[in-house]
C-alpha cells in the first residue's frame, strides 16, 4: 500500500494491479508489445515506493518506473546496465539509491543519473542467484537479501567504491602469431605491411583482484561458420560502448578492408576492450603514389 492508501498488487502473469479501497475497483496494467510506455513484463515480483512517491517495479523484463499521473512506465534492462532482466526484489537505501536483487547478482541504481553499478561473486557476494521477496532494510540502514546459499547482509555506506577501473595495458603485439613488440605505450604507432593479413594484441588488467567484467561491442556479429571468428560490418565503429559480458585478454584482426575501396571485410576473433596502440597499414608498392 502506498502513502495515499492505494493498494498495489504484483502478479505472476497478470501484470500490475491497482486497488482503490474507497471504490473497491481494480485497475490492471499489463505489457503491450505495441506500446513502449507499457509495463515491460507481466510478471511483477517486487514493488517499492521511494521517498518522493515514485513506484519502482521489479519484473522478469527489467526495472520499471511508474508514473501514476500519466499511467506510463519507463523501464531499464540489461541494455542499460542492469545485471539481469530477471528481478526478484527492489529496495531503497538511506541515500536514495535502489538495490535490485536479480538472477545474476545485485545491481545498485541511481535514479537521478539512471546508471547501474553491479555486484557479483567477484565483488564478495556468496552467490548471484537471489530469491523472490526475500529482502529487507533495518532501522540502521543495513540491507538483507535472501539467496539460494543463505542471505547477504551489508550496509551500503560501508561498501568500497565500485567505480574504480584498473588500468588496461597492451602486453604484446603479434604478426602471424609471432610476438614483434611488448609493453606498448598508449598511442604508440604500429606499422603494418599490406602482407600482414593477421595481427593480434594481448592485454592485461593491472589488478590483483578478480578482473571486472568486460565484453564485446554489440555491433560485431558472428561469422558465417559457427564457432569461428566473429565478423564486424564495414560500418561498425572502431570503438564503441562495451557491454557487461565476460571476456579474456586477446584481440585478433584478419582481412582488414582497403581504406579506399572497402574491398575486404575486417574480422576479429576473441574480441576485447581496445587498447591505445594505433596500427596502420601502408599500401603495396603498386598502389603507392611514389611507386
Amino acid at each position: 500500500m502506498d502513502r495515499s492508501g492505494t493498494l498495489w498488487v504484483g502478479t505472476d502473469t497478470g501484470g500490475l494491479n491497482q486497488f482503490d479501497p474507497a471504490t473497491g475497483a481494480f485497475t490492471r496494467y499489463q505489457h503491450d508489445p505495441n506500446d513502449p510506455r507499457s509495463l515491460s513484463h507481466n510478471r511483477v515480483n517486487s514493488i517499492y515506493e521511494d521517498p518522493p512517491g515514485t513506484l519502482w517495479l521489479g519484473t522478469y523484463g527489467g526495472l520499471n518506473r511508474f508514473d501514476p499521473a500519466t499511467e506510463q512506465f519507463t523501464y531499464f534492462t540489461e541494455q542499460d546496465g542492469l545485471r539481469s532482466n530477471t528481478i526478484y526484489g527492489v529496495i531503497g537505501d538511506e541515500e536514495g539509491m535502489l538495490w535490485i536483487s536479480t538472477s545474476g547478482g545485485l545491481s545498485r541504481f541511481d535514479p537521478d543519473a539512471e546508471t547501474f553499478t553491479n555486484y557479483d561473486v567477484a565483488s564478495g557476494l556468496p552467490n548471484i542467484q537471489f530469491t523472490s521477496g526475500t529482502l529487507a532494510r533495518n532501522t540502521t540502514g543495513d540491507l538483507f537479501f535472501g539467496g539460494i546459499n543463505g542471505f547477504t547482509a551489508f550496509r551500503p555506506s560501508n561498501l568500497p567504491d565500485a567505480s574504480y577501473k584498473p588500468p588496461l595495458v597492451i602486453t604484446s603485439f603479434k604478426k602471424q602469431d609471432e610476438v614483434v613488440a611488448t609493453d606498448l605505450d598508449e598511442g604508440q604507432p604500429l606499422e603494418l605491411s599490406y602482407k600482414d593479413g593477421l595481427f593480434s594484441f594481448d592485454f592485461a588488467l593491472l589488478d590483483y583482484a578478480a578482473p571486472p567484467p568486460i565484453g564485446i561491442n554489440t555491433s560485431w556479429r558472428a561469422s558465417r561458420k559457427p564457432g569461428t571468428t566473429p565478423t564486424a560490418p564495414r560500418d561498425a565503429p572502431r570503438t564503441s560502448t562495451w557491454q557487461n559480458e565476460r571476456a579474456t585478454s586477446g584481440l585478433s584482426f584478419a582481412d582488414l578492408e582497403d581504406r579506399e575501396t572497402g574491398a575486404k571485410r575486417r574480422s576479429c576473433s576473441r574480441l576485447r576492450r581496445p587498447g591505445g596502440a594505433q596500427p596502420g597499414s601502408g599500401p603495396p608498392c603498386w598502389r603507392a603514389s611514389s611507386c
